[in-house]
């Protein structure tokens, strides 16, 4: 995902905001001042055309800062864990779809490469999430890849890109521990158009 430093059209926050509660982090910390993730806190991912307004879940931090350098904006995990430490951990990321590619299509090429560093792969078909903003998101299972970790994927399609919600735990105890809050926040996301602030669409 690549970030934008142009302003975002005023309605994009206007409407996401409309759409649900959610309480945005405060400004990034002063000079001297340690970055501190917030409980239940929330941002918007953007990239091209597409905005995701996220928060994390009861119990969880939302951290803007820790994954930056790993290309991430989004990343959530339980009280008293960082990034690192976390054995369970949740991110969102956004790419664009190719002409005329599906939602399914995309979804076969993400697992195909998936496959490819792990042979024995193991990938399953979830029930769809619905989100808030109403677009249903598919949802697949990973296990027994390279690193033994346990994920689930929820996609969603909106505007030529596709949104993603990720949960990755080392273990399987705490991928079942850690799911039920995976749902809630895809569940209470909401994804829009990104416009700029001369109204042509990104």
């Amino acid at each position: 995902m690549k970030a934008r430093g142009l302003a975002v059209f005023l309605g994009l926050i206007v409407l996401l905001f409309s759409l649900f509660n959610i309480s945005q982090e405060n400004e990034p910390p002063k000079e001297n001042q340690p970055y501190q993730p917030t409980e239940e806190g929330g941002g918007i991912v953007y990239g091209d055309n597409l905005g995701i307004m996220v928060s994390a879940p009861k119990g969880w931090l939302f951290d803007s800062q820790s994954a930056v350098k790993q290309g991430l904006n989004c990343v959530m995990y339980p009280l008293g864990k960082t990034w690192n430490s976390a054995g369970e951990v949740m991110y969102a990321n956004l790419s664009k779809l190719k002409d005329g590619q599906s939602l399914e299509a995309f979804i076969e090429v993400d697992t195909a490469s998936f496959r490819e560093k792990s042979a024995g792969l193991k990938v399953e078909k979830e029930k769809n999430i619905k989100l808030k903003s109403g677009q249903e998101a598919q949802v697949r299972l990973f296990s027994g890849d390279q690193y033994g970790n346990y994920e689930a994927i929820a996609y969603v399609e909106a505007f030529g890109s596709v949104g993603m919600f990720v949960l990755s735990c080392r273990s399987k105890d705490g991928f079942k521990r850690s799911f039920p809050a995976f749902k809630e926040v895809v569940s209470k996301s909401a994804v829009a158009r990104i416009v700029l602030g001369d109204g042509k669409q990104k």
